[in-house]
């Protein structure tokens, strides 16, 4: 007999044939349409029916995934939105490879998922048993669909304050771990030298990375953030003697 799942408090938390050892809740909150999930409203209303009959909102699978792990990892924004409403869930929850919620939706690219759980409860710079960041989980991945997604969801991540200089257990940056050369260049464009950290605008124009530094505005970087000594990236590009980037911040002025 299966040893029940962590948090398991009554019928509606036990496991059904067809769900693979998941509780009902994190299951079906992580079920794709093609498997027969539904849309969005479908999903939440099988959600609420669980709740309803003492299903535990933070029951966990035997691998510590919750229904916000599954829902994040899907991409069901709108389940995600309605999981965190629920009365007494907790989005610290881990599974057992200390993986958050955002890290499962890097993992698959979801931009939107990422963009709510960091406006409401993610911290950034979490890490997982490997020391790996939400950031390292997007550049291993291969299910991200596409190169663009993927220097977009990590776009956010730095903007927001991930360090692209924090290395993994093994001594692995982001760019170090990347399936996606586009994804590689990105990081590599916004990395700094030295112990003081640079504003990404300021990393792109000190490594002289224009292509880097198009993606940055085309993301919205602030023109006029400021490295420590107060110089904008404007600053930068002007002493290192490049018109060309400073052309290029100029153009984003306008």
């Amino acid at each position: 007999m299966s040893a029940a799942p962590r948090g398991a408090a009554c019928a509606a938390d036990a496991p059904l044939p067809h769900t693979r050892g998941y509780p009902q809740l994190v299951w079906y909150a992580g079920e794709s349409a093609a498997a027969g999930g539904g849309d969005d409203d479908a999903v939440i209303a099988r959600l609420d029916t669980l709740l309803a009959a003492g299903a535990n909102v933070n029951i966990q699978a035997m691998n510590g995934a919750t229904a916000l792990h599954r829902a994040a990892a899907r991409g069901r924004v709108a389940v995600v939105r309605h999981l965190l409403r629920q009365p007494g869930i907790d989005p610290s929850l881990l599974d057992v490879a200390d993986s958050t919620p955002l890290m499962y939706a890097c993992q698959r690219g979801r931009l939107d998922v990422a963009r709510l759980l960091l406006e409401t409860v993610s911290r950034v710079g979490d890490v997982d048993v490997k020391g790996n960041t939400a950031l390292h989980a997007l550049a291993a991945s291969k299910d991200v669909d596409s190169a663009a997604n993927a220097v977009s969801l990590a776009a956010l991540l730095v903007e927001v304050g991930i360090n692209v200089m924090h290395r993994n257990s093994a001594g692995k940056l982001a760019s170090d771990v990347a399936t996606s050369p586009t994804l590689a260049d990105f990081l590599k464009g916004i990395q700094w030298r030295g112990d003081t950290p640079l504003p990404p605008l300021h990393a792109a124009v000190f490594n002289g990375d224009a292509a880097c530094l198009r993606s940055l505005l085309d993301h919205h970087f602030d023109l006029y953030a400021v490295d420590d000594a107060g110089n904008t990236a404007m600053h930068a590009a002007v002493v290192g003697n490049r018109a060309d980037l400073d052309a290029m911040l100029a153009g984003a002025r306008s």
